[in-house]
C-alpha cells in the first residue's frame, strides 16, 4: 500500500494557505507593526470600514514596502523572502492590497486576489494608486504614505464576516497598545485609528509612574553575548483597581506577571511569563502563586533590534543568567508583603493621594493630544466612582 500525490487536484491557493495555516494572528500583528517601526514609521493609522466587503487599512509613513517587486514571476517557495507582508497576509485574508503614494505621478499599488481561475499561478496585478482616501491624506499630511488593505479577514473560520472584522480590531487595538507601549508613552509611535483621528493609549503594564510600584534592584550586563539593563519591580498587594486594569488586556496582575524583555527599539518581544522559572524557585509553595503575579522583572537588551522570542529563549539559556533572574524573583518575592501603599479610606490624606494619582493620569492622557472632553471620557471609563470623577473634573478645571 501506498499514499500518492496528484499533483492536478491541488490548487496553488491551496498550498499557499497550508503553508501560513500556522501564522499565529498574534504574530501576525507583531510582524505588521515591527515592519512598519523598521522601515522608519513614527505614526501607523487603521481605517476600518463595517460595510460589504469589510476592509480594513493600516497606513503609515515608513519608506516603501519591500514587497513591491519586479515583473519576474516568483516560486511559491520564495514569496515569504520577496513579498513577506503579501505572504503572511494570505493566512487571513483572500484579498490583499499594498499601495504606496508619494503624489499623483508617482505612486503604485500592488493586489493579490487568491479567488483565482489559474491552478497553478497567482496574479499580482500592478496598477496606480486608486484609493481615494489615501491620496487626500497624503497630500493634506505632505508625506509619502503606504498603506495594507486587507478585506474580509478570517481569525476564526466558524464566526461571519463581522464578527471576524471586530475580533481582528480588538486583538489590534490590545497587541499594539501592550507590544508598544513604551514607544507610544515616549511619544515615538502615534497610532490612531480613522475617521476620528483617535490616537489609541498605550497600556502601563510596568506601572510607571505609579505609588503602587517600587523598583527593588537594578543591574547592568555588559558581556560579550549580552548587553543589557535588568530591573525587578513589586507592585503593592493594594494596587487601585484602576489602575491593575490599565496595565493589560486581561486588567489583571496574573496576566501581566514575570520576565519582561525589551529589544533595542523598546519593543515588547514577549508574552510576559516566568518561561517556567517558577517550578524552581525557593519560595514556598502555598504562597508562591500570589507572591508571583505581584512581581516583573524588565529586561532591556542594547544593540538587539530583532523582536523575535528566540533571542529571550537564548539569553535564559545562559545557566547564569538564569540564575541570576531566578535570585531577582526570589528576592522580590520577600518584599511583596512588606510593600503596602495606604489605603485611601483609612487615612485623612486621601484627598492628596487621589489628586497625585489623577493628576499624573490626566498628563498621560493629555501627552496623547486628546482633548479635555475625550481625556474626560476615558477617565470616567477607568474610575466609575462619583467621587472620584467630581474630583477628577475639578482638577482638569484648575489644571491647563
Amino acid at each position: 500500500m501506498s499514499i500518492k500525490l496528484d499533483i492536478n487536484k491541488i490548487h496553488i491557493t491551496q498550498i499557499l494557505k497550508a503553508m501560513t495555516s500556522n501564522l499565529s494572528l498574534y504574530d501576525y500583528l507583531n510582524y505588521l507593526g515591527d515592519s512598519a517601526i523598521q522601515r522608519g514609521a513614527n505614526e501607523i493609522k487603521v481605517l476600518a470600514e463595517d460595510k460589504d466587503e469589510y476592509p480594513i487599512h493600516f497606513i503609515d509613513n515608513g519608506h516603501k514596502f519591500r514587497d513591491f517587486i519586479s515583473n519576474e514571476g516568483i516560486f511559491l517557495h520564495e514569496l515569504h523572502l520577496k513579498a513577506p507582508l503579501l505572504y503572511s497576509s494570505t493566512a487571513f485574508s483572500n484579498f490583499i492590497e499594498l499601495s504606496n503614494y508619494v503624489n499623483a505621478s508617482n505612486n503604485q499599488k500592488i493586489s493579490l486576489n487568491l479567488f483565482n481561475d489559474s491552478q497553478n499561478e497567482l496574479k499580482i496585478s500592478s496598477d496606480n494608486v486608486d484609493f481615494e482616501y489615501l491620496q487626500k491624506l497624503s497630500e493634506s499630511e505632505n508625506q509619502s504614505l503606504n498603506c495594507l488593505s486587507l478585506k474580509k479577514v478570517v481569525c476564526n473560520l466558524d464566526d461571519n464576516h463581522r464578527d471576524n472584522f471586530y475580533n481582528f480590531l480588538n486583538t489590534l487595538k490590545n497587541n499594539f497598545t501592550y507590544r508598544y507601549h513604551k514607544l507610544i508613552d515616549k511619544k515615538i509611535l502615534k497610532i490612531t485609528f480613522l475617521p476620528e483621528r483617535k490616537p489609541l493609549i498605550n497600556f502601563n503594564p510596568l506601572f510607571e509612574n505609579s505609588i503602587f510600584k517600587k523598583e527593588i534592584s537594578e543591574i547592568k550586563l555588559d558581556g560579550r553575548k549580552y548587553k543589557c539593563k535588568i530591573k525587578s519591580h513589586v507592585i503593592s498587594k493594594n494596587t487601585s483597581k484602576e489602575e491593575i486594569k490599565a496595565s493589560c488586556p486581561s486588567g489583571s496582575l496574573e496576566g501581566s506577571c514575570g520576565i519582561f524583555f525589551y529589544n533595542s527599539n523598546n519593543i515588547l518581544i514577549n508574552k510576559p511569563s516566568y518561561f517556567n522559572l517558577q517550578k524552581t524557585l525557593n519560595v514556598q509553595y502555598a504562597k508562591k502563586e500570589n507572591l508571583l503575579k505581584h512581581i516583573k522583572i524588565e529586561i532591556c537588551f542594547e544593540g538587539l533590534i530583532d523582536s523575535s522570542l528566540e533571542a529571550c529563549r537564548t539569553f535564559l539559556k545562559d545557566k547564569k543568567n538564569k540564575i541570576l533572574i531566578s535570585n531577582l524573583i526570589e528576592k522580590a518575592t520577600k518584599e511583596v508583603d512588606q510593600i503596602i501603599i495606604p489605603r485611601i479610606n483609612e487615612k485623612p490624606d486621601k484627598l492628596m493621594i487621589m489628586n497625585s494619582i489623577f493628576q499624573k493620569k490626566i498628563q498621560e492622557l493629555r501627552s496623547q493630544e486628546l482633548t479635555d472632553d475625550q481625556c474626560l471620557g476615558q477617565l470616567i471609563k477607568l474610575y466609575p466612582n462619583k467621587d472620584h470623577q467630581r474630583i477628577i473634573k475639578e482638577i482638569m478645571l484648575n489644571v491647563n
